[in-house]
């Protein structure tokens, strides 16, 4: 309990927890209520801890003194019944890389961040690959949050030693979040309208003026339709841009597979999110146009009312194909709980079979396997 200069409480603590996970849980609590008092719950460092050890010692009483050894005293034969099986188990938990969650939740980051940015400020810390999530509003606008997940217990201390640094001109907040909570909060950012759409199948020699003619009646943006090009400005075959309203989200979507100058194109709703991800690194095509991923990937024993945000959210971190995700429908249309996806390398598809494979959405294990 932190104290002033006087001795009297200042409504202030710090608490050091036994592992990464239960510093995890406690954060959850942050803007809980005790008593009648919302309690606001922050990161602190080794520093700070040994800080305030020292700044309290000089105020304990001799009284207290006497209470504090009976507790320490206590405290060590606690410690000394924790080191049979129980703390054994602790400790073996604590090292299994299974269990480790090294997240954080960022917030005030710059509107015009990107990853790259997010990387440069955690700069020689190892970041999980593809775990950065920078959330997006309705409108397409940064929130000034992000998510990611860190490799070692080491720099995801590390990082969060960053809390209030700047980037740019910003202060950053660097809180911890369990892996469930990251989930839950993506989650709700990602309940958006899929409101743009991603074509394929193309020829790769298509315009504008094509693909505009193909969506006739369908309204859209203007300035989102683009038709994606390599580096040497080469066409991909591949289109995007942003739809105005649901109505025309549905009417874009019943050209699925209709031709576009003789080809059969591919359309796919996505969110704003999701469509400024293709544009940024657009899934290469190979000779057939179709994306150079596995393709029907099955997914089985899912809940009848899974939802493909849910299947989103259950492969976070790993490298879907946007917009592949399909729900499967018996002949009378009742969902079977099962569907296809499609990843982006034959090596990420194996890696969240070998992950994922018998981990639960909602109360039922999914069942994966390589198609």
């Amino acid at each position: 309990m932190v104290r002033d200069g006087q001795g009297r409480p200042t409504g202030r603590a710090m608490v050091k927890f036994f592992s990464p996970q239960d510093s995890f849980e406690a954060a959850k609590r942050g803007g809980g209520m005790m008593g009648q008092r919302f309690i606001e719950i922050t990161p602190g460092s080794e520093r700070q801890w040994a800080s305030l050890n020292d700044s309290t010692t000089s105020h304990v009483s001799h009284n207290n003194s006497k209470s504090n050894n009976s507790n320490e005293s206590q405290d060590q034969q606690h410690r000394r019944s924790n080191a049979g099986s129980g703390g054994r188990d602790q400790r073996g938990r604590s090292r299994s890389p299974h269990r480790q969650e090294f997240c954080v939740f960022l917030k005030g980051l710059p509107y015009e961040a990107d990853k790259t940015q997010v990387k440069d400020f955690f700069k020689n810390l190892a970041i999980v690959e593809d775990s950065i999530y920078i959330a997006y509003g309705p409108n397409g606008r940064a929130t000034g949050e992000g998510f990611l997940e860190f490799k070692t217990e080491q720099d995801y201390k590390t990082a969060l030693g960053a809390h209030m640094q700047y980037m740019g001109t910003r202060f950053i907040q660097v809180h911890p979040i369990s892996r469930k909570g990251m989930l839950e909060k993506i989650d709700t950012i990602r309940k958006l309208p899929r409101n743009c759409a991603h074509i394929t199948n193309i020829p790769y020699n298509i315009s504008k003026k094509d693909v505009r003619a193909f969506l006739e009646g369908v309204g859209l943006y203007e300035d989102t339709l683009k038709v994606l090009t390599d580096s040497q400005g080469n066409g991909l075959g591949q289109a995007i841009f942003q739809l105005r309203t649901e109505e025309d989200a549905r009417k874009a979507e019943r050209l699925h597979r209709q031709k576009l100058n003789g080809r059969d194109a591919f359309v796919h709703l996505v969110t704003f999110e999701q469509m400024k991800e293709i544009e940024r690194n657009p899934p290469p095509q190979n000779k057939r146009g179709q994306p150079d991923s596995l393709r029907n990937q099955p997914l089985q024993n899912m809940p009848f009312t899974v939802t493909v945000d849910e299947i989103m959210d259950f492969f976070y971190g790993y490298q879907v194909l946007p917009g592949s995700v399909c729900l499967q429908f018996s002949e009378k249309g009742l969902p079977t709980g099962e569907a296809m996806v499609a990843f982006q390398n034959h090596e990420e598809a194996t890696a969240a079979v070998m992950d994922l494979n018998d981990r639960p959405i909602g109360a039922r294990k999914v069942k994966i396997s390589l198609g």
